[in-house]
């Protein structure tokens, strides 16, 4: 009897494992991955985020940039006499950066002098440490404060 029983106890033992389906089978079932996120983050340049960049005239400035934002709101200020243009970018009501803008040549033509970026997920980039911001700056797109 014991010579029978272990061929059979070996053999339940593979049919068992060849049936199960599990052992060495690849499966291409794909319902319950999660598919992978859409990396759109821009990446900063010298002279800011394309297409806001330092130097800019404030008429080129695009009332939406897919995957970076979906809004711009236009603040106009006079600073110390001088006149000057205040750009808040959002994307999903949070604020992804701030542009000011300057007649540095008293002609009526604004030109972007200064960039904020503010973390958000629409902008792959390194913060200086103790900064919680990433600036751009263009002293030369400022005009000459009057006295």
């Amino acid at each position: 009897m014991k010579r029978f029983f272990l061929p059979l106890f070996i053999a339940g033992v593979m049919l068992a494992m060849g049936c199960s389906g599990q052992q060495g089978a690849e499966t291409n079932d794909t319902t319950n991955v999660a598919p992978e996120p859409e990396t759109t983050a821009f990446v900063p340049g010298e002279k800011g985020v394309e297409p806001i960049v330092l130097g800019m005239d404030i008429k080129d400035i695009p009332a939406s940039v897919e995957g970076l934002y979906d809004s711009v709101s236009e603040y106009k200020d006079w600073e110390e006499f001088v006149e000057s243009y205040i750009y808040t970018f959002t994307s999903n009501g949070d604020t992804v950066m701030q542009a000011w803008a300057y007649d540095a040549n008293y002609d009526k033509v604004f030109n972007i002098a200064r960039i904020h970026i503010y973390p958000n997920a629409n902008v792959k980039m390194q913060i200086p440490e103790g900064e919680n911001q990433l600036s751009f700056y263009d002293e030369s797109m400022e005009p000459e404060r009057p006295e």
